[in-house]
């Protein structure tokens, strides 16, 4: 709170200093008001189009004030802008289509995210996985799973993979399916 007040302070002074309303922002998420960090996100991605860290920010917060269609927005920039972030900004895609019950496009998201999964990169069959499974969409759910697990490039990946299948069957109330894969990493 100390914090948040001092930068306000500071922030009066020099309405125009980027890095104390970025600062700022933060504060403001941290501590609860995220509305007031979507504001000045919006205005920092607007000032500094080049940082990508902005919309990043600006979708988190949006997501985390409850705007979910603000944060899928912010995060299609993302995707758009920082081809390394499009993992993490079609998995937060996704996330927020669900989280506004339009299951029909976070699928869509989904399964953009297992498109860039190659063998270097099979944990996010594993992300795609948890998507499916919270869309109920348990078959695609295990398939990604396995294709997780198919593509492990290490016997410890491997393992790692069968336990957050496990863990996902437990949290689906699954448990037989749990049990034999915990059974395999014995």
């Amino acid at each position: 709170k100390d914090k948040v007040v001092e930068l306000e302070k500071k922030s009066s002074a020099a309405p125009d200093d980027r890095e104390t309303m970025r600062l700022l922002a933060v504060a403001y998420g941290q501590s609860g008001s995220s509305d007031k960090a979507v504001v000045l996100f919006k205005k920092l991605a607007a000032a500094e189009p080049e940082e990508t860290s902005h919309l990043q920010n600006l979708g988190n917060f949006s997501f985390q004030a409850g705007n979910y269609q603000e944060g899928i927005s912010a995060f299609q920039k993302l995707a758009e802008k920082a081809p390394h972030a499009k993992p993490q900004a079609y998995e937060r895609i996704a996330s927020g289509y669900a989280s506004l019950k339009n299951n029909g496009e976070a699928a869509k998201w989904a399964a953009k995210l297992g498109d860039l999964a190659t063998e270097k990169t099979p944990y996010m069959y594993v992300q795609q996985g948890n998507l499916y499974g919270r869309l109920a969409m348990m078959d695609k759910a295990v398939d990604a799973f396995n294709k997780a697990i198919s593509a492990a490039t290490t016997p410890q990946q491997k393992e790692d993979f069968r336990f957050q299948m496990a863990t996902f069957h437990v949290g689906q109330k699954q448990l037989p399916e749990a049990e034999k894969l915990l059974g395999e990493l014995a």
